[in-house]
């Protein structure tokens, strides 16, 4: 039995391990509970199915060799989906993204005023001429998220040490990654390990979405 001072917590053994088919719905689960800023996407989405088929499942689809999960005592605690070639990714991205349409037009999810609302922005976010990564010297990219009790603990940092590890013997140039700057605690991890801004600019959909206007970064980290 592991003994510790009351108030102490000890830190939590953590396996940090490649993505596996059978982690699937535990990180879809923990990307639709934290897709709103850090909370369940349900505060802008009638139907969490419509965020995991649209912006989850082409990861754990067609990139699983780059996604990554923390694992707690056989939990899946937090996760990172990541692509080394995001010029390849955006067709994939898109063909899932008319899927999900479909499937929207055919009835498959609930509808309501949240889910056309986002719906709204993300066909502004798609119109906008919001500036992007230079693909060419920031290729790869990453989305991270961990569940609730598991923040503040250093799992995100493994997390994102071990995709970068992976950027770098793959010989990828540079990764980027989209986040707001209301995601203070994450915007601190990737200053922690040398992101940089490339961007800012009024997000269109975090703006319709939250009916206020939202900053969005662009942050990259040079590998080469």
């Amino acid at each position: 039995m592991r003994m510790h001072q009351a108030g102490v917590h000890p830190a939590p053994d953590v396996t940090v391990r490649g993505f596996e088919p059978h982690d699937a719905a535990a990180v879809h689960r923990i990307g639709a509970d934290t897709a709103h800023f850090g909370d369940p996407v349900e505060a802008i989405m009638d139907d969490r199915q419509v965020f995991i088929d649209v912006f989850m499942r082409p990861y754990t689809t067609h990139c699983p060799a780059t996604c990554w999960v923390a694992e707690v005592e056989g939990q899946v605690a937090g996760y990172l989906t990541g692509c080394l070639d995001t010029a390849a990714f955006d067709p994939l991205f898109r063909r899932g993204l008319l899927r999900a349409a479909g499937r929207l037009l055919a009835g498959r999810y609930r509808v309501g005023r949240r889910t056309l609302r986002a719906g709204v922005g993300y066909l502004r976010e798609l119109a906008s001429r919001h500036p992007r990564a230079d693909l060419a010297a920031y290729p790869a990219h990453l989305h991270i998220n961990l569940s609730a009790p598991f923040r503040g603990q250093g799992i995100g940092r493994r997390l994102m040490l071990a995709y970068l590890d992976q950027c770098r013997a793959a010989s990828a140039p540079g990764v980027h990654l989209s986040t707001s700057e209301r995601n203070a605690a994450a915007v601190r991890l990737y200053r922690s390990l040398g992101f940089d801004v490339l961007h800012r600019y009024p997000a269109p959909y975090l703006s319709t979405v939250n009916r206020q206007a939202v900053e969005a970064l662009i942050m990259g980290l040079r590998l080469a």
